[in-house]
């Protein structure tokens, strides 16, 4: 026996507000670290941040979000399926001198896209700032805009020899 179910216009608008709803909502959802102050957010007994440097780190997860985060994931763990490494505890990302890890994100490696046309110098370096002090990572030092330029310079330079 079958059964034939219409749906009423009034019906299919309704489920079609409830499931607008509910996207808008997914993708709206409110992100728990915008109700402390940055001081709050980046407090560490071992560093004093300057306020320049909180709003570069506070920069830097933002490009985090929108550049890195659909492959390493919102807690840098990676996704080896996807050929993304875990950020956190990444000794290439933790080494005291940020250029090996400012060379991946300009050049690409493995299945990591350059991102040297669509990320700025400040861009890379608000970036590095915020992974090399996220999660477990404590480089407890940011990166400036100046350093990731130079690094650009030379990696133009290398590849035109």
């Amino acid at each position: 026996m079958t059964r034939n179910t219409k749906i009423s216009s009034k019906g299919l608008g309704l489920l079609a507000f409830v499931l607008i709803g509910l996207i808008a909502g997914c993708s709206e959802r409110k992100d728990p670290r915008s109700e402390l102050t940055p001081e709050q957010r980046w407090a560490r007994p071992d560093v004093t941040w300057t306020a320049e440097q909180l709003k570069q780190l506070d920069r830097g997860y933002q490009v985090y979000r929108s550049t890195c985060a659909a492959c390493h994931l919102s807690e840098g763990q990676g996704q080896a399926l996807v050929g993304a490494p875990a950020l956190n505890r990444n000794p290439l990302v933790a080494t005291s001198d940020s250029q090996d890890v400012i060379k991946v994100v300009l050049s690409g490696r493995s299945a990591m896209p350059s991102f040297a046309k669509s990320l700025d110098d400040n861009q890379v370096a608000d970036l590095l700032s915020y992974v090399r002090n996220a999660w477990d990572n404590r480089s407890n030092d940011t990166v400036s805009a100046e350093y990731a330029r130079q690094v650009r310079s030379d990696l133009s330079s290398s590849s035109n020899e």
